[in-house]
């Protein structure tokens, strides 16, 4: 993926020239195998040097290397992905104080989503007096040198990532990422229906991580695969799926069918009561649309469950 189209790439360099404003962040990166999450709300002159708040468990507002990003490759062939819906008109002093708070980007980001701006301030202020974050310590006073969100951004650097978590040998990774292409190649070629075992393989090999991903399969007439999408990523226990978005890709791609795919980190592919759910509301919103839900399939620890096997679907 481009982590950043041209008009991306303007709006950012823009607020770079406009110092001492407390922006917005433009675009949100995040690695999909991990915790790690970049917001970034200027480009610097030189076309790489992204500022804004980065970070894996409590983020740091700084800077990072948008080449550095570009380069890190994670296992099964992945990298670093954009969020193709993400967009806020919060300043980024607000969502450096909520991560803070909350402890990640992720959970500031839920804060951010179902509160208005005077709500999160009442919120914030609560979690101010004494609350405990995510990670467990105990809120305190924000040093001077980060309370300035026109300075803050520019005297720390946040390198781009190793992934720790990758415990395959180089030799290993590669193979994985050779079956993902070869099977991502007779997906293409061939009716998904007609293959379904392939299917399973690619999602096996290809969602996976230590969060939740929500993949969509996007399908042509003949059920041979247009695209993989990640649509979204969440926690370790959550990945939040909006049904309208799904649809609106889907007439973007002009798809006729799809397949939902979603992993548990935890090993456990039994399905939830709110993945049942979902899957139920996207089905009938299909269905009212001309397209053809044809499965949810969840990726476990070592095995891969289909909820069309399953009778819910």
């Amino acid at each position: 993926m481009n982590l950043l189209t041209p008009a991306l790439r303007e709006r950012l360099l823009a607020n770079g020239r406009i110092t001492k404003v407390d922006h917005a962040p433009v675009v949100k990166l995040f690695n999909p195998l991990g915790a790690g999450v970049w917001l970034a709300t200027e480009l610097d002159e030189d076309g790489d040097i992204l500022f804004g708040l980065a970070g894996a468990g409590v983020p740091e507002p700084g800077y990072c290397s948008l080449h550095e990003l570009q380069a890190v490759r994670l296992p099964l062939g992945l990298a670093i992905e954009r969020d193709l819906f993400f967009a806020s008109a919060v300043p980024i002093s607000i969502w450096a104080k909520a991560a803070r708070e909350t402890g990640s980007i992720r959970a500031a980001e839920h804060l951010l989503a179902r509160c208005t701006l005077g709500e999160i301030d009442a919120a914030l202020t609560t979690l101010e007096g004494g609350a405990c974050r995510r990670d467990g310590r105990k809120p305190g006073m924000v040093p001077a040198a980060r309370q300035d969100p026109s300075a803050m951004t520019r005297h720390c650097r946040i390198v781009a990532p190793e992934p720790r978590y990758a415990v395959l040998s180089a030799q290993e990774e590669a193979v994985v990422s050779e079956a993902r292409q070869i099977l991502r190649r007779h997906l293409n070629q061939n009716p998904t229906l007609s293959s379904w075992q392939a299917v399973m393989d690619y999602c096996a090999v290809t969602v996976r991580g230590t969060v939740e991903r929500f993949h969509v399969l996007f399908l042509d007439r003949k059920n041979r695969l247009i695209t993989d999408e990640c649509l979204a990523t969440g926690t370790v226990d959550h990945v939040p799926v909006y049904p309208r978005e799904v649809l609106r890709r889907a007439l973007l791609l002009n798809a006729s069918a799809l397949i939902m795919v979603h992993n548990h980190p935890a090993g456990d592919p039994a399905p939830s009561a709110a993945d049942l759910a979902m899957t139920r509301a996207i089905a009938t919103a299909c269905k009212s649309l001309g397209l053809t839900l044809h499965d949810h399939i969840i990726v476990g620890g070592d095995r891969e469950v289909s909820l069309r096997t399953l009778g819910a679907l």
